[in-house]
C-alpha cells in the first residue's frame, strides 16, 4: 500500500508540474513548492531564530524533492512492487527538467532545477547513472496486472482517459519497457546539459568500465557484453542511437570494447 501511495503521489506531482510549467513558468513552479517567506517588515520584532529556520526549511522544498527523486531511482532496488514507483520517479524528473521546452518564455533562461541537479555529488550521480543504464540493459517489463490495484467503475474510465492525455506515448505502446525508455530519456537529458562546465552525469557515464576490468577512477562497472547486446536490439530507435553515440565519443573504455569486437557488423 505504501508503494502505491508513493506512486500516486509522484504521478500527481508530475501532472501538476507539467501544467504549471506549460501554463506559467519554472518560477511559478518554484513558488508553488517553496512559497517566498513573508517580508521581514511583517514579522514582529520578537521573531525567534526558530522562525528563521522554518522559513529556510520551507524554501528547500523543491530541493528535497529533486534529491529525494534522484536517490530513489539510484537506491531503490527493482522488484515488482517498485516498478511503477521507479517509472513515475523517472517521468517526474523528466517533466521537472522540461520547463524550457514546455514554455517558450523560459527557453533562454537559466533553469534553477537543472542547476540544482548539476550540483549533486558525484557519488550520488554515479549511482543514478548506474541505475538508469542498468534499467536500459535489462529492459524490465511491467509486472502482471494482477500485482497492481485496479480501480473500477466511473473512476476507472476517468483515470484511463486522463492517463492517455498526460502519459508519454511510449508508456502505452505494447512490447516496450516503460521503465527502460523513461530511464534512457532521463539519462540523455542529464548528460546533454551544458548550462555549466561540469556535468557529473556525463562524467559518470564517461568513466564506466567493463566488469572484467579494474580501474581506480571508474565510476562503476558494467557488463559491456550485455550493454552492447541491449544497444544492438534497440538501435532502430533515436534515443538508443544517441545513447550509443554518446558512449562512443565520451567513454574510451566502451569505444575500445566495441572496436575490438569481431562482430562489429552486427550494429
Amino acid at each position: 500500500m505504501a508503494t502505491l501511495q508513493l506512486r500516486n503521489s509522484l504521478f500527481i506531482l508530475r501532472c501538476i508540474s507539467h501544467h504549471v510549467l506549460q501554463s506559467h513558468s519554472e518560477e511559478a513552479l518554484l513558488n508553488m513548492f517553496d512559497p517566498p517567506p513573508p517580508p521581514q517588515s511583517l514579522k514582529g520584532s520578537n521573531s525567534t531564530e526558530a522562525d528563521d529556520k522554518e522559513g529556510v526549511a520551507i524554501r528547500s522544498g523543491l530541493k528535497i524533492l529533486l534529491h529525494g527523486t534522484v536517490m530513489l531511482i539510484g537506491g531503490v532496488p527493482l522488484v515488482p512492487f517498485t516498478y511503477d514507483v521507479l517509472t513515475e520517479a523517472a517521468n517526474l524528473s523528466i517533466v521537472l527538467m522540461s520547463g524550457q521546452l514546455l514554455n517558450k518564455d523560459d527557453l533562454f533562461s537559466t533553469s534553477v532545477i537543472i542547476n540544482e541537479l548539476m550540483d549533486i555529488p558525484l557519488d550520488v550521480s554515479s549511482s543514478l547513472v548506474q541505475s538508469l543504464v542498468s534499467f536500459f540493459i535489462s529492459q524490465p517489463i511491467p509486472p502482471p496486472d494482477t500485482l497492481r490495484v485496479q480501480p473500477s467503475g466511473v473512476f476507472s474510465s476517468f483515470a484511463s482517459g486522463l492517463l492517455s492525455l498526460v502519459l508519454p506515448q511510449h508508456d502505452i505502446l505494447e512490447n516496450t519497457s516503460p521503465l527502460a525508455l523513461s530511464s534512457l530519456l532521463f539519462l540523455l537529458i542529464l548528460v546533454h546539459q551544458h548550462s555549466r562546465g561540469h556535468n557529473p552525469y556525463r562524467e559518470a557515464l564517461s568513466l564506466i568500465c567493463d566488469e572484467n576490468e579494474s580501474k581506480d577512477k571508474a565510476s562503476f562497472q558494467l557488463n559491456f557484453n550485455q550493454l552492447h547486446e541491449a544497444i544492438c536490439k534497440q538501435l532502430n530507435t533515436e534515443q538508443t542511437t544517441l545513447f550509443f553515440y554518446q558512449l562512443l565519443h565520451n567513454n574510451l573504455n566502451f569505444a575500445s570494447f566495441v572496436f575490438s569486437r569481431s562482430d562489429i557488423n552486427t550494429l
